[in-house]
């Protein structure tokens, strides 16, 4: 039996040995855009390089930003595995978990940059290239190697300046979130209010010139209370001798019967019609002559 077992035991150990030694699959490059900040040797509580998971890369905060070299990088505990690479491309770098943030947990996401320094730096320079580096932007979550680096810290404590990325740069800006625009309220469709109808034009009646009275044909006595008969024409000579109280028989004739024309007074009012009646004095005397004309004709 012992025999049996050491052979056993000699496999065990040796296939454990290729486990050991055998490549990990990596896992998936993501690509997230979150909120991105710096911090210097200032922010650290207290002050200095400590980070709270040493030995993952480094022993205290630092690195220069390649792939094997990666700078540290804090997160809210918990989002990220310590030892997690992150390649941030507006500062070309790649940079590793090694620290905890905890203004972090304030945003869905959020990461912070270690940007270097010296405890003798000016605290308001290094706060000034952190404040340079803050936006929000794209950054990758096990990235692969290849990405674009330019090595080193991103604040230069020998010359107190600041990484800026160079124009035309592969690393550019992830575009900035804006807010969502409020969808404005709906207006409540008004009925269209018709425009009022043109008032028509009230027709002015024409008032027509005054026309003279039409010629009115009367039978009636021209005025109240004595009434004007109808004078009965007769011919002009026998006019002219009622005017002078002849009453000259005329020659015996047959007599003819002779249309009264109608009378027309074309005067405007009834004084003018009263006006052209004869007075009744010499409707007396055409009256009397009339009877003696007839008699001296037809006889008694």
């Amino acid at each position: 039996m012992p025999r049996l077992l050491r052979p056993l035991a000699a496999a065990a150990v040796a296939l454990l040995g290729l486990l050991a030694t055998a490549p990990t699959a990596s896992a998936a490059t993501e690509v997230k855009t979150g909120f991105i900040t710096g911090y210097t040797i200032h922010d650290n509580d207290p002050a200095g390089r400590a980070i709270a998971f040493p030995g993952t890369f480094h022993d205290q905060a630092g690195g220069t930003g390649t792939y094997d070299d990666p700078i540290t990088l804090a997160a809210q505990a918990g989002d990220y595995a310590p030892g997690t690479r992150i390649y941030i491309p507006h500062v070309d770098r790649y940079f590793v978990i090694e620290d905890t943030c905890a203004s972090c947990g304030q945003r869905a996401e959020w990461i912070d940059m270690w940007i270097g320094g010296e405890l003798s730096d000016p605290a308001g320079a290094t706060a000034a290239c952190a404040a340079a580096l803050t936006g929000t932007f794209e950054f990758e979550v096990n990235p692969p190697r290849g990405r674009h680096v330019v090595p080193g810290p991103l604040f230069d404590s020998a010359t107190d300046t600041c990484y800026v990325p160079t124009p035309g740069s592969p690393a550019e800006p992830a575009p900035q979130p804006q807010p969502e625009p409020k969808a404005a309220p709906t207006a409540t469709p008004r009925a269209a209010t018709p425009a009022p109808a043109p008032k028509p034009e009230a027709t002015k009646a024409t008032k027509a010139p005054a026309q003279p009275a039409p010629s009115q044909r009367t039978t009636a006595p021209a005025a109240k209370p004595t009434p004007a008969p109808q004078p009965t024409p007769a011919p002009q000579a026998e006019d002219a001798e009622a005017d002078t109280g002849a009453a000259t028989p005329a020659p015996p004739a047959t007599p003819e019967k002779v249309a009264k024309a109608p009378l027309h007074i074309d005067a405007p009012d009834v004084r003018s019609e009263q006006e052209a009646a004869p007075a009744p004095d010499l409707w007396e005397r055409i009256t009397t002559w009339l009877d003696s004309l007839r008699d001296s004709i037809f006889g008694r």
